[in-house]
């Protein structure tokens, strides 16, 4: 058989619209009460009709790259307004609708400046946690007795923390944007260059070609299909589609490095310059990794560029998007995809009393790698299923015994905020039919499923599956 078929976009494809994780990126919560409000962004996902003629989403862009949206934005028009600047200024980079141009020097000192404050508040407690003990230390392998040396280290301690916001500047030239992609998988970044536009969602046609046989040979039924299906215009599991915005850490570490340099050579910080010298010859895993090239200068600056380099500044947000600084899911078609299948299926009736069936399907592909250049496609569906089981039935105890023994195998899984792998599960099956006395058709039925209390799950995000009885009563007329 020849098949040609079209199967139009579902209600979630086009209308979807759900908060599918809030606040996702949990430590920005921790700037509210400095800011006053909460910077933190949620994951949306939403469908891809628009009103009109027009759907899908599309970016705003400036020279060719995108535009994004801040959830700090407060902070960056407070800034503007104490430079006499307002958001839409002509010629400015940061227009009315609040679209900011990568690489905006005012937005990425803003950024730099909330980055900074974050690593001063997490650096400070650190210091005053490891740096006595550490310069303690040193002291007494100079020669010093422990009291003295204690005493001393508390009061060069207090001094590098009193001077450390000098240190390091509040205004630096030439910082640039870089982009990542949240990947839910890992809770992690992805690095991209760019932002694609999303068109709105169309039909998948699908053509699969089959050869199959079935037939009755004696008490056996067997069955066999071999396909190949071509899919053109897959449409894909829900996938981030907006990326978001960070200090470069690169350039960021390469202006922030001469200028910390600069401060420690200073002759007025050189007593700060000497305890902070230690940073050069220390390893603490998480914080700092010395060199020993005999500058503390890039040990520090790398502390600050590394956290300040973490923070999720924005989203490139596309213009229809309903929550201008969510990370947004959406569908999208894809090209075309082929994959094979087999399905084998037996039954084996040798009389009234028992008989044995089975079954095994295989799909020659479960994932489809940077389709398109954009993202990895699932199939959610694993390559190898396997089934097999018998019934006996027992007449003169008015009595029917089943069992099937069932194998799924692993697969991985990518459908919006649930990505991973789902683990391959056997499970075994018992059901009985017993015919009551008291009316013609009338039966209990007693159904075991799972009946090894082997716990699995089905899909990335379900809950465990265990032992499940249940019983019914039916009549058959």
């Amino acid at each position: 058989t020849w098949n040609r078929a079209f199967s139009t976009p579902s209600t979630n494809n086009l209308y979807l619209d759900l908060l599918a994780q809030p606040g996702v990126f949990a430590p920005l919560d921790a700037f509210e009460p400095v800011l006053g409000y909460n910077p933190n962004v949620d994951v949306r996902a939403q469908g891809t009709y628009r009103s009109g003629r027009e759907s899908g989403f599309t970016f705003r862009r400036r020279d060719g790259r995108p535009m994004y949206r801040s959830s700090f934005q407060p902070t960056i028009d407070g800034t503007l307004r104490l430079m006499g600047l307002n958001p839409g200024d002509p010629g400015y980079s940061i227009d009315g609708d609040g679209y900011i141009a990568l690489d905006d020097p005012v937005a990425t000192n803003v950024q730099w400046n909330i980055g900074r404050s974050a690593v001063l508040t997490e650096v400070v407690p650190a210091l005053q946690l490891l740096a006595p003990g550490l310069i303690a230390g040193m002291l007494v392998q100079q020669g010093m007795d422990a009291e003295t040396a204690q005493t001393m280290a508390q009061e060069q301690t207090a001094a590098v923390i009193a001077a450390l916001p000098s240190l390091v500047p509040e205004q630096l030239p030439g910082l640039t944007n870089s982009l990542g992609r949240l990947n839910l998988a890992t809770q992690g970044f992805d690095a991209v260059a760019d932002a694609t536009d999303v068109p709105g969602t169309e039909s998948t046609i699908t053509q699969t070609l089959e050869v199959g046989y079935k037939g009755i040979l004696s008490d056996l039924v067997v069955s066999a299909d071999l396909y190949q299906t071509r899919m053109e215009g897959f449409v894909g599991p829900l996938a981030v589609e907006t990326p978001s915005v960070f200090l470069d850490p690169q350039s960021l570490m390469q202006v922030l490095e001469p200028a910390v340099a600069a401060q420690l050579g200073d002759p007025a910080n050189a007593a700060v310059a000497q305890v902070l010298g230690a940073l050069d010859q220390l390893t603490l895993p998480g914080l700092v990794e010395g060199d020993k090239d005999g500058s503390a200068a890039d040990e520090l600056a790398g502390i600050f560029a590394s956290g300040a380099a973490g923070i999720p500044f924005g989203t490139v947000s596309p213009e229809q998007a309903w929550d201008p600084t969510a990370v947004l899911l959406s569908y999208r078609n894809f090209g075309d995809i082929t994959f094979y299948g087999l399905d084998l299926a037996f039954g084996y009736y040798p009389g009234k009393s028992w008989n044995l069936t089975g079954g095994y399907s295989f799909v020659s592909d479960d994932l489809f790698p940077k389709l398109d250049g954009i993202t990895d496609v699932a199939l959610n569906a694993p390559m190898h299923k396997f089934n097999v089981g018998g019934t006996w039935r027992l007449a003169p105890y008015d009595l029917g015994l089943g069992a099937r023994l069932r194998y799924i195998g692993g697969f991985p899984m990518n459908s919006g905020a649930y990505l991973g792998d789902v683990d391959a599960h056997t499970s075994l099956d018992l059901r009985s039919r017993y015919d009551l006395p008291f009316a013609e058709g009338l039966h209990l039925l007693v159904s075991v499923d799972n009946v090894l209390d082997s716990a699995y799950r089905s899909f990335v995000g379900a809950p465990e599956v265990g032992r499940l009885a249940h019983a019914q009563v039916g009549v058959e007329f």
